[in-house]
């Protein structure tokens, strides 16, 4: 729980005042809507499960099917893939993003797709 600068008192989560002296609280975390863990507000992952967090600017997030409208997997969960989508450039198996992050992320990774071992690096653009 955040903690008001002025007077000290503990405050929900969730309140822009303190409710002992009315100070406004400044909250530097937000809740991961995956595992609810407390984390950075920059933060663009969650440090805990991977979750990606999508930018307010200008992302837009769509549903991915295939033509004939079979929806696609993702070769690490096997789930149904309807946001996030990223492949292997190599052997385009495709993977939920935050999935393929964790995977790359774990040690026993060596930094490879989990798929056909080629050595993978995550880049911004």
């Amino acid at each position: 729980m955040p903690v008001c600068q002025k007077c000290k008192s503990t405050v929900k989560s969730s309140a822009r005042f303190c409710p002992k002296c009315g100070n406004a609280v400044v909250n530097n975390t937000k809740e991961c809507p995956s595992c609810q863990k407390r984390i950075a507000i920059a933060a663009k992952f969650c440090s805990s499960c991977g979750h990606r967090f999508v930018s307010s600017g200008n992302s837009v997030m769509k549903q991915v099917k295939t033509r004939t409208g079979k929806t696609l997997k993702c070769a690490i969960c096997m789930g149904e893939i309807k946001i996030d989508l990223t492949a292997c450039p190599e052997c385009n198996n495709l993977f939920h993003y935050n999935h393929l992050v964790n995977w790359l992320f774990s040690p026993e990774s060596e930094d490879k797709c989990p798929i056909c071992k080629t050595p993978l690096d995550l880049v911004t653009i």
